[in-house]
Parts: structure tokens; sequence; C-alpha cells
């Protein structure tokens, strides 16, 4: 068992590193780079090459930190010593003794990745002009995200250790069965409890762009409760637009760069790939299958953890750190259903392309919208086929435009 933990871990480790790498080298091929110069200029092209690549060497120490170091804090006994000189403070009360040690791994999870987060998410963000929060906000909203981890880690740790510790024969079926519950009701508090936590959200105004897309979604025949607009412009200058919640509670929420950047034509081809995700009940099929791919993780985790704790081969004297090898050996085995999880997204992605682009009947706003997004967010226009193969959760810019292009071809009188 011993052997195959390890040769899981060098396989997942040695793929891992490939990939960073030819995420690198990006795809170079004469027939690529041809079709991105149909589209985009030189200097786009570069634009997003030179922020793609921005800051390789520190993604490297991140990856061997996150890899190696979580690796050898597993096998050395590290969490069981921690686990050890915690319990002199919880005067051996179980729940707060886990309260402790799983706070602790937070703020160390949130320190150790402090200086990586400020350099990625602050300082190449100001040099390539896309952040407009001052140093003050942007540790503030790292604040704010560790404030969340611990509202959530820390409860569902020990509600998961609970579960295990009173139904040893049953825990791999319903921690999953817990994990599409909280899904599902994240989906409904995202907007009404996290959201205004690090946004500013408005109604739209009355206007043109809300007529215009209330008539789009009465056309697609999906409804919703509200138009929202994000101030996203308050701490970047990148684009978006979602929905979220269910049912007749469905809402749209529009970035205001978004708004200010694209044509009210180019926003509704945007907004109908959006409305296409919900017309095909995209975010309940993701949900749904996230829990058929954790059920048969935590299987396989369980019998993994009958045979461990039979081999010795962890350390399984305190409860609490066994979780911690629960979450290693979890990570290590979903790390290889990436290729089935990006090849569904990118198939759902492009099923709300197709509807988006059938729906507004206008292709050429669609191929518009998506050669001014990839421009306003620096979109590298040529990634390596076996990353996107491996990671990509969403088509390439070509292929989205090509799609476009074939509608084109088919439907020529009908094109706006």
């Amino acid at each position: 068992m011993k052997n195959l933990i390890f040769f899981l871990f060098v396989t997942k480790f040695i793929i891992k590193l490939i990939l960073l790498f030819l995420s690198y080298l990006t795809d170079t091929r004469s027939e690529i780079l041809e079709k991105v110069f149909v589209y985009f200029t030189e200097e786009d092209f570069q634009n997003g090459l030179i922020y793609h690549r921005a800051g390789f060497g520190v993604s490297v120490i991140l990856f061997l930190l996150k890899e190696l170091g979580f690796l050898w804090l597993v096998f050395s006994g590290w969490f069981l010593k921690l686990e050890k000189y915690l319990y002199k403070f919880a005067n051996n009360k179980k729940v707060v003794h886990e309260i402790f040690f799983f706070s602790v791994l937070v703020i160390l999870q949130f320190l150790v990745f402090l200086p990586f987060n400020y350099y990625f998410g602050y300082v190449l963000e100001h040099e390539f002009e896309f952040s407009n929060m001052s140093l003050g906000f942007w540790f503030w909203t790292e604040l704010k995200s560790l404030f969340l981890e611990f509202l959530f880690i820390v409860p569902s740790s020990i509600l998961i250790l609970w579960v295990i510790e009173k139904f040893p024969k049953f825990w791999f079926w319903i921690t999953p069965l817990g994990g599409l519950i909280i899904g599902l009701f994240m989906t409904i508090l995202y907007p009404v409890l996290i959201l205004p936590m690090f946004y500013e959200v408005k109604p739209i105004e009355e206007g043109n762009l809300k007529k215009s897309i209330l008539e789009l979604s009465n056309k697609a025949g999906v409804e919703f409760s509200e138009i929202n607009v994000i101030l996203e412009s308050e701490y970047s200058k990148h684009t978006n637009a979602f929905f979220t919640g269910f049912g007749e509670r469905k809402k749209i929420y529009l970035y205001d760069t978004l708004i200010q950047n694209h044509s009210e034509k180019e926003i509704l081809s945007v907004l109908a790939h959006e409305i296409g995700h919900w017309k095909y009940d995209h975010n309940l099929y993701g949900i749904f299958l996230e829990f058929i791919s954790s059920l048969v993780l935590f299987w396989i985790l369980f019998k993994f953890y009958i045979v461990l704790q039979r081999s010795q081969i962890f350390i399984f004297e305190s409860f609490a750190s066994n979780l911690v090898v629960l979450v290693f050996l979890y990570q290590l085995l979903n790390y290889f259903l990436n290729p089935i999880d990006s090849f569904i997204s990118r198939k759902m992605e492009l099923s709300a392309d197709k509807f988006a682009i059938e729906v507004t009947n206008d292709p050429n706003s669609f191929i518009e919208s998506e050669i001014k997004m990839a421009k306003d967010n620096k979109s590298l226009l040529n990634p390596h086929p076996w990353v996107s193969f491996f990671y990509g959760s969403h088509p390439t810019t070509l292929e989205r435009i090509q799609l476009a292009e074939e509608y084109k071809k088919q439907s020529v009188p009908n094109v706006n």
C-alpha cells in the first residue's frame, strides 16, 4: 500500500511538473498562430503571453512547496506533534482540541501562502494594470477570505470527524451526501451572505439594456428575480457575468466593467451564454457529478483507510490527524479525475455557447465579445493542448470563435 501511495504521488508530481512547463511553452504550431492572427494583433498575442508567463519562477516554487511540503508534513508526523502540543490548552476536551487544531492549520496555511497571494494577487495585478485596490484594501479582502475559511473548514472538519467516529462503516457515503447538501445550500446562500462581503451590488439601472435582457430571457424561456450589477471596478478591470440561484429565485449578476467595455449586443451574447447554463441545468448537473465522483473517491478512501490503519503506514494515534491524511489521499486520487472533469465542463461550456449563438442569432456579436474579453483580460490565445486537455474547464478562445464561424456558414441568410 505504501508503494502504491508513493507511486501515485510521484506520478501526479511528474504530470503536474510537465504540464507546468508545457503551460509556459504554449502551443507554437503554425496553424494555431495563423488562426490567432485572423482575429488578434501581434500586440494582443504578446500581451496575453507576457501576462500568462509572469511570475513563472515563483509558480514553480509554489508548486514545490505545496506538493513536497504537504507530503513531508503528512509522513513526518508533524500533525501529531502539533495535536499533542495543543492538548494542554484544551483541558482534554475533544471538541475544543479539534477547534484549536484546525484553527491553527487554517492560520498557518494563510500565513504560508500570503506572500504568494500578495505577489500574484497584488503585485502582478498592479504591474499589468488590472487591480484598482490599495494595499490595505487588498489585505482586508484577504482577511475576509480567512474568516470564511474559518467558518467553513473548522466546523466541517469537526463534523466529518464525528461522522467517521459515529458511523465507521458508512462515512464514505454520508460525507459526500453532506457535501451535496452543502453545495446546494451554498448556491442559494452565496449571493445573500458571501457576495455582499466582498462586493457592492446594486440593481441594474432602468433603460435599454435592462429591457433587452428581459426580452432575451423571455425568448430563452428562463425567468429570474433580479438583475444586479457588481462594482468590480473597485477591485479590477476584469470582466464577467454569472447567474445564481434556483427556480424563480435565479439572479443575474453583471460586472460593471462588462457594461462599461462592451456594446449592448456583446453583453447580451455573454448573458445568453449564462442563460444557456441554466436552460440546460448545468449547475445542477455539475453538483450531482461532483457528488458521484466524491462518492467513488470516498469509497476508495474507505478501503485505503482500513488497510493503512492495519499496516500503520501513517501515524493513527490521533483522530484529527487522520483527517489530514484523508485529505492528502483525497487530493491525490482526485487529481487523476481532472481530465474527465475538464472534458465535461468544456462540453457544458460549448453547449451554452451554442445556445447563446442560436437564441440571439448573432454570431458576429458573440465573436466580438470573445475577442474583446480576451483582450481586456489579456487571455492566453495559444494554450498548450495537453494543458487544455488536463486543466481546461473552458474551450479556448479560438474554439469558441470557430463555433460561431461554423454557425455563420450554416445559416448565412439569417445572420445579423
